[in-house]
């Protein structure tokens, strides 16, 4: 446990008035299984051991599209064999691990009014794992998958931005909650064939912030990737406005065979 602020002079007196007092009487605990967990000076939320072991995926997966790698296939491959004919413009996806079990239950308690401490301890993860792609390198801009503004409204929030503020603290880089637009009300791709989810999002986003994007690394972040028909929209915008590279970055990736967003 953190010791609270001294008081020598004047200027200790915000230290002590915007200390955590929260931490003396109420110990630290996951967000998900509610163990007590020893407070990080450093990190907004976090996991326990467990729960963080159990959320990470160990198996090796695609750079490309982010699907566990079959049999026969290694890291060093470009692409793995569910995405060798696609015609992908992102240049890799990053993901914690499959949208099913313990992560699923996190993605889902993340979209609720008081998920905002299991959003940041997911988004720790992923930040950790992007910080760890090694053929990542830099990114200039974190930038979350954009919500209609009705839907907004009645949510109170939107998950990508969640992550993506808690994403773009960890690695000391620019976050633009509003350099997308969602231009129409369009119906939820869980509803929708994979043919008809292409057509649903077919320019429906916009670029409202296109003078940021030319020669940048960008880091599109959301809570679920499926079929990537959305990742595919919006990244063929960010790049007709100028992104050097555009890299996908998810808390779950949909099993292989599974379709969806």
């Amino acid at each position: 446990m953190r010791i609270p602020p001294q008081i020598t002079n004047w200027r200790d007196l915000t230290n002590w008035a915007t200390w955590p007092w929260r931490e003396l009487l109420l110990p630290a605990a996951c967000p998900l299984c509610l163990t007590a967990i020893e407070p990080s000076a450093s990190i907004t939320a976090e996991y326990c051991d467990a729960c963080r072991e159990e959320l990470i995926s160990v198996e090796p997966r695609c750079r490309r599209c982010g699907n566990h790698l079959s049999p026969g296939h290694s890291l060093a491959d470009e692409r793995c064999d569910l995405c060798r004919d696609m015609r992908l413009r992102w240049e890799g996806v990053i993901a914690l691990g499959d949208h099913a079990g313990l992560l699923q239950q996190a993605i889902i308690a993340a979209k609720s009014a008081k998920g905002a401490t299991v959003a940041a301890a997911t988004a720790q993860l992923l930040a950790t794992k992007v910080a760890e792609t090694d053929w990542l390198k830099n990114v200039d801009l974190v930038i979350p998958t954009p919500i209609y503004w009705l839907r907004r409204i009645r949510r109170g929030f939107n998950p990508a931005e969640r992550l993506g503020s808690e994403i773009a603290k960890r690695l000391n880089v620019k976050f633009c909650p509003h350099a997308l637009k969602i231009t129409r009300m369009m119906r939820k791709q869980s509803d929708l064939r994979i043919t008809a989810r292409r057509a649903n999002v077919r320019g429906g986003f916009r670029v409202r912030t296109p003078h940021l994007l030319p020669g940048a690394t960008v880091l599109l972040v959301d809570d679920v990737m499926t079929s990537g028909a959305t990742a595919a929209e919006i990244t063929s915008k960010m790049l007709k406005s100028g992104a050097a590279r555009v890299i996908v970055a998810v808390a779950a990736r949909a099993p292989r065979g599974e379709t969806g967003n």
